[in-house]
């Protein structure tokens, strides 16, 4: 009886230890800050909200999700769409690009 519970044990584990390592295989990651090229605007992506950060214009954080190649950010009024560029960066409305800062 003990040896079917251990089992049954082991068999719950593999399971959710592969579901985990499917689940973490997903796709891209973005986490980090990314800046436009003057520094002037910067992204943060941190436990699935984005800081958007403007410098004087103020700050504003909303959640954030991906799909495929496409981060979609959920700001009040209207989200904002980015694309995830083969090179790591991002390009963002009216084609501004993003590089994951050092």
């Amino acid at each position: 009886m003990q040896n079917s519970i251990a089992r049954r044990m082991l068999l719950v584990t593999f399971a959710l230890l592969l579901a985990a390592g499917i689940g973490g295989c997903g796709g891209p990651s973005v986490d980090g800050k990314y800046t436009n090229a003057d520094t002037s605007i910067s992204i943060t992506f941190s436990g699935g909200q984005a800081t958007l950060d403007m410098g004087l214009m103020g700050k504003s954080t909303s959640p954030y999700t991906i799909s495929g190649t496409t981060i979609t950010i959920k700001t009040p009024g209207a989200d904002t769409t980015m694309t995830i560029n083969s090179d790591g960066t991002l390009t963002g409305p009216q084609g501004a690009v993003l590089k994951k800062a050092s």
